[in-house]
């Protein structure tokens, strides 16, 4: 049965991108972005609100890390996939972002002290080496040569704040539960989208 969790993630990915696919020219990327998050918080708050005002104090050291999360797992991420969008494929999108767990690697090394095994090694060379053919469509020389659109870089950017997000989130541990620190996020979101 736990199985289905996973797959139940990949859909939701998968949707996600289709949404941005299909929101081109009906809503502006930074309006979706902005929206998204803005909704969520009002639909979470009368059940947040009482208890991260509860746990203020515990909450308050950690408001500066809890906004950079936010900087980094909603608002860079979200919003550059729907920059994305305009310029590139869903297929495209969801193959660079399948990148988090081979980038959330390569930051755990540094940041977690995590050694990488060989078959680590291996496993993201071919990883990579798949990624970067199927991108090319078969064309590895063609890629080298023109490089990546827009929104191929735009997803790039994305999923290293993404992996960057998921690595931190791990080192620093937040004393308080996931619906607190996934609300605070949300706060600091709105906030620094607001503009």
């Amino acid at each position: 049965m736990y199985f289905l969790i996973p797959l139940l993630t990949v859909a939701i990915w998968s949707s996600n991108v289709i949404v941005n696919i299909l929101s081109v020219n009906v809503i502006s990327p930074e309006a979706i972005s902005f929206y998204r998050w803005f909704i969520a918080l009002i639909v979470l708050t009368p059940f947040l609100i009482k208890p991260v005002w509860v746990k203020r104090q515990i909450i308050k050291p950690y408001l500066a890390k809890l906004a950079l999360l936010a900087l980094l797992g909603m608002v860079i991420n979200q919003s550059l996939a729907y920059f994305a969008a305009p310029t590139t494929t869903a297929t495209h999108m969801t193959l660079i972002f399948s990148l988090v767990p081979l980038l959330s690697l390569t930051f755990s090394v540094p940041l977690l002290g995590i050694s990488l095994t060989k078959r680590a090694v291996l496993g993201a060379m071919i990883s990579l080496t798949g990624l970067v053919y199927m991108l090319s469509h078969g064309h590895i020389s063609t890629l080298l040569s023109e490089g990546i659109n827009t929104g191929d870089s735009y997803m790039l950017i994305a999923a290293c704040s993404y992996s960057l997000y998921g690595v931190l989130l791990k080192r620093w541990r937040l004393p308080f539960n996931n619906w607190i620190a996934l609300y605070m996020q949300m706060v600091f979101a709105v906030l620094i989208l607001l503009p």
